[in-house]
This record gives C-alpha cells, structure tokens and sequence, in this order.
C-alpha cells in the first residue's frame, strides 16, 4: 500500500459529520507496577457537523503539551489513499484512508 504525501501550504479543513465516531488511543508514560505501560481509549459521538482546521487543531495541541497526532479518516467512497501533513508545534498527521488499507496498517 501507498499513501500520496500532500504537503499543503493552505489551510486545510477536514469534517466532522453527526454520524462520525471518534476513537482515541494514547500511551499513559504513568507506571503503576514496574514495566507495565497503559493505553487510554475514548470514545466520542459527534452531534452536529463541524469542520477542524489543522493549523489551528496544531496549536491547541502545542498548548497541551502534545507533540504528535495521527488521524484517520476511513472512508469507503475514497478513490485512493492520501496523507496530509501539519505541523503549527504538533505534528498532525491527517490520512485519508480505505477501509482494506487500514486493516493492512494494522496487520
């Protein structure tokens, strides 16, 4: 599999519809017993249709103290995968994805 790197110099916006779900996935660096490391999920229903501009998404992050993020939009109807960079003090990773592509990710 092959993913097109698009950097872009414009803003980019990517949506959120009301039939989206979100998962996330993070490492806790916290070690409650000795060599054991904790993964956090959430989970989150979107209400209403918004659209998240990357620059900004990247600075908010930057102000969290988070350094790197990967988003995946699966989508069936995508006629190829793609991969849109960011970085506004959070490397953002936006990737455009086909369902068989991102099974073979995580394989």
């Amino acid at each position: 599999m092959k993913i097109g790197d698009n950097r872009i110099t414009e803003d980019f916006d990517f949506p959120l519809n009301d039939c989206d779900i979100l998962f996330t996935l993070a490492y806790n660096n916290s070690t409650y017993k000795e060599n054991i490391g904790y993964l956090i999920t959430k989970m989150v229903f979107i209400k209403e249709n918004k659209f998240i501009n990357l620059d900004t998404l990247s600075k908010v992050l930057t102000l969290m103290g988070i350094k790197e993020l990967y988003i995946f939009s699966i989508d069936e109807e995508l006629e190829k995968s793609r991969i849109i960079i960011r970085n506004n003090g959070c490397l953002i990773r936006y990737v455009e994805i086909l369902p068989k592509d991102f099974i073979t990710i995580l394989n």
